[in-house]
């Protein structure tokens, strides 16, 4: 009688029930599982619900407005459902037009979401978008981030800054730029920037460490001319090491392997593949859809593990 009204199931009134419902909620608190909440309400027979007008109304009511918790639930509902896609885009859009100032919105419980979500975040946006003025803005933030967002770039061969860092220069960069690669997928020319930014990393690396970027500067590499001028680098790096596994160059380390992995891989003696094996993996990256590579990076955001099926995800065995 006080906080909510009559509602009549026979017109279908249900959907004003759930509205008032969360508005009623707000006024007592900011907490809200909304992963949980449309799990609920997407399996639940008694009602037919309009997600994205529930969505912007959760959004607008500014629910784990301090915890960070909110996109946090709507990346992970885009890994499970892609209708979510479009508002998850929105909402990081929203965020990104003052991401300095809404980094209290932003809270994934992993390393890997908290840690580096900036342009794992203006991938998704250009991966969404069909504007090319904006895709190109895009671009020129994640290169600008790369190289003047701090006195150093971000992801370079800074090594002895802290064993955190070394360990992610050389388990992790070139999964990380992988990751960038799926979502700047058409785009050579960003293909090549981040492959010569990791290439900085492994002229600056002990030989047995520059192994994993190596492998995934293989699966960054675009079917062109220049691409195949930095297949032949590679090639020629992985003869100096003189050993190779084609299971490994399949599902390079992203964050899951370590000295036991290099052992491994310096036992292998399996033949190094040709630049058309290459391009076909190539292929089958560019011919997954855009709501495939967002749920892929979207994955990444937010779970606790890299696990070998993610890592498919990007390099599409």
């Amino acid at each position: 009688k006080f906080n909510y009204r009559i509602y009549k199931t026979s017109e279908r009134e249900e959907h004003k029930l759930i509205l008032d419902i969360l508005e009623q909620h707000r006024r007592l608190t900011q907490e809200l599982n909304a992963f949980k909440l449309f799990d609920f309400l997407i399996n639940s027979n008694w009602i037919e619900i309009d997600i994205e007008k529930i969505s912007n109304h959760i959004i607008s009511l500014e629910f784990e407005k301090t915890s960070g918790n909110l996109l946090g639930s709507f990346v992970s509902l885009s890994c499970e459902n892609e209708i979510f896609i479009p508002i998850t885009v929105k909402l990081i859009s929203e965020i990104h037009n003052d991401f300095f100032s809404n980094q209290s919105k932003i809270n994934y419980k992993n390393y890997l979401g908290n840690s580096w979500c900036f342009p794992i975040h203006l991938g998704i946006i250009y991966t969404f978008s069909d504007d090319s003025f904006k895709k190109k803005k895009i671009v020129n933030q994640l290169k600008y981030w790369q190289e003047k967002n701090s006195y150093m770039t971000m992801v370079g061969p800074h090594f002895g800054l802290s064993r955190d860092y070394d360990d992610f220069l050389i388990w992790c960069s070139g999964g990380f730029f992988g990751l960038l690669s799926c979502l700047f997928n058409d785009n050579d020319e960003m293909k090549i920037y981040l492959i010569q930014e990791l290439f900085k990393i492994i002229e600056k690396s002990r030989s047995e460490y520059k192994i994993s970027n190596l492998l995934w500067v293989m699966h960054i590499i675009p079917s062109t001319n220049v691409g195949q001028q930095y297949f032949k680098k590679v090639e020629v790096e992985i003869k100096k090491i003189n050993s190779f596994s084609y299971d490994k160059f399949l599902s390079p380390p992203f964050l899951n392997a370590d000295e036991g992995w290099i052992e491994e891989f310096m036992n292998s003696n399996d033949n190094f593949p040709n630049f058309g094996q290459l391009k076909a993996l190539n292929n089958d990256v560019q011919n997954s859809n855009k709501f495939n590579r967002i749920r892929t990076a979207c994955k990444f955001l937010t779970s606790e593990f890299v696990t070998e099926e993610m890592i498919e995800l990007i390099t599409k065995k």
